[in-house]
C-alpha cells in the first residue's frame, strides 16, 4: 500500500493506494483559514476509516512543491518522519507535474500552475508523447496576468484555484487558452500517488536526507 500526500496547496489531501494503483481512500479539505492543524488528525482518520495502519505502507509519495511554504514543511516533515520510522522508501513528486498528469490525452501543450503569492503562480509547460508526460519547461513564478508571455501556442490550462485564476487570465486577454474542466482544478494526493507508483515499481526512490521543499522564491518576510 502507498501513502500519498499533498500539502503544497491550501487545499491539502492524503490518499491510500494499492500497489496496483487502486485508490483505497482519500481525504481532501479546503480549510476555512490558512492553518494545517487538521493535517495529522486527517491522516489518523484515513487509516482508521479504511481499516489500515501505517505498518501496511510500503512507500510514501509526497508533493515537494512548488507551493505553500508552511504546507510543504508540514507534508515533507510528516512523510520523511514516517518513512524513517517505518524504514520504507519515500518519493518526491512535482506538484505541477501531478496536476498536468490528470489531463486526458491531448496534442496540445499543458500549462499547469499552483498558487504562488498575491496574483502570481508557479507554472510549467508539459506535452504528452505516446501516453507519457514530457516536461517542456521548468517551474517558474510569474504574474498570472502575464501568462501570455509563456503560452505562445494553443494549450490546456489547469490550476488549483479555478475561480480566481481563471478570472485573472480572462481579464488578461491572453489567447491560446483552453481551460481544463473546473472539477479537475485541484491537486489531489491520488495524482501524486499515481506518479509515485510508477517510480516505486521501477525502484526509483529519493534519498530522505536530500529531499527538501522546492520553494523557488524567498518567503514574504519584511522588516517592521
Amino acid at each position: 500500500m502507498i501513502l500519498a500526500v499533498n500539502s503544497s496547496t491550501k487545499q491539502y489531501s492524503i490518499a491510500l493506494m494499492s500497489d496496483a494503483g487502486i485508490l483505497i481512500a482519500e481525504f481532501l479539505l479546503l480549510p476555512a483559514g490558512s492553518s494545517f492543524t487538521g493535517f495529522m488528525p486527517a491522516m489518523d482518520s484515513l487509516f482508521e476509516s479504511s481499516g489500515t495502519t501505517p505498518n501496511d505502507i510500503r512507500c510514501i509519495t509526497v508533493a515537494t512543491g512548488p507551493g505553500s511554504f508552511t504546507g510543504l514543511r508540514v507534508g515533507l516533515s510528516a512523510a520523511k518522519g514516517m518513512a524513517y520510522s517505518l524504514n520504507i522508501p519515500v518519493i518526491g513528486i512535482s506538484g505541477t507535474e501531478a496536476l498536468a498528469a490528470g489531463i486526458s490525452q491531448t496534442e496540445l501543450d499543458i500549462c499547469s500552475m499552483v498558487t504562488s503569492r498575491r496574483d502570481e503562480v508557479f507554472l510549467a509547460l508539459f506535452k504528452q508523447d505516446n501516453g507519457a508526460l514530457v516536461r517542456k519547461s521548468e517551474d517558474k513564478s510569474i504574474k498570472l496576468k502575464e501568462i501570455g508571455t509563456v503560452i505562445k501556442e494553443p494549450a490546456i490550462v489547469i490550476g488549483n484555484d479555478y475561480m480566481k485564476q481563471k478570472s485573472i487570465i480572462d481579464e488578461s486577454g491572453s489567447h491560446n487558452i483552453n481551460y481544463a474542466p473546473k472539477e479537475q482544478w485541484v491537486l489531489r494526493a491520488s495524482s501524486v500517488g499515481a506518479l509515485g507508483l510508477k517510480r516505486f515499481h521501477g525502484g526509483d526512490f529519493d534519498d530522505i536526507r536530500d529531499m527538501v521543499p522546492r520553494y523557488l522564491r524567498p518567503p514574504d518576510i519584511r522588516k517592521n
